[in-house]
């Protein structure tokens, strides 16, 4: 219905002005845009506060995607967490996408 065909020179280049605003749905979040593959991320100093903090503004995202007609693939979205191994997680670590949605933990396998 909408759209441009796959593989078509205009594609990337659409597909990149159009989801170029996506850093404008929130002041807190850091984004790094690769193609089609977009990683979120947020610093802070508490766990806890972090996860609550993401929490907040994964709504805004949402919203963003909403307005923009496309969608959160949430069985292809993880998240991982990068702190020192003497701060310590909350009890219950969940990012939701879509109001019930859990958003999985990656394994750290490396952390010392």
């Amino acid at each position: 219905m909408c759209g441009v065909p796959q593989g078509s020179i205009l594609g990337p280049l659409l597909f990149l002005i159009f989801i170029n605003d996506i850093a404008n749905c929130t002041n807190n979040l850091l984004f790094y845009l690769f193609a089609d593959d977009t990683s979120v991320f947020i610093m802070g100093e508490k766990n806890q506060n972090l996860f609550d903090n993401m929490n907040c503004e994964l709504p805004n995202l949402s919203n963003w995607f909403n307005a923009n007609f496309l969608s959160l693939n949430p069985n292809k979205s993880n998240y991982i967490i990068f702190t020192d191994p003497r701060n310590k997680l909350p009890d219950d670590p969940n990012l939701n996408i879509y109001l019930s949605t859990l958003i999985p933990q990656v394994a750290d396998y490396e952390r010392c």
